[in-house]
């Protein structure tokens, strides 16, 4: 199949240089796999991870950044209960 360039274009509309550039990993430098990676967003903004890096990095930043906003949050609700009781 051909694009409006006369490129030659696999089915998913990638023209035979852009399949063949291989991505790598935003974290380690490792070559991604054929899924393409994951995205490893919020501990970077741009790029793909791969798996390794996805499971023992990204994850567990994401997990502390919740437990952290959890931690925040339970803090609000306890000041404002707090507030509520010593109004009554």
């Amino acid at each position: 199949m051909k694009n409006k360039n006369n490129k030659e274009v696999d089915v998913q509309g990638l023209t035979s240089k852009k399949r063949a550039k291989k991505q790598k990993c935003c974290l380690c430098g490792e070559e991604l796999d054929k899924y393409g990676g994951n995205d490893p967003w919020p501990f970077r903004y741009r790029g793909r991870c791969c798996k390794f890096c996805y499971d023992h990095i990204v994850i567990p930043f994401k997990t502390k950044k919740r437990m952290e906003m959890r931690e925040r949050h339970l803090a609000v609700l306890q000041s404002i209960i707090s507030q509520f009781n010593e109004s009554n």
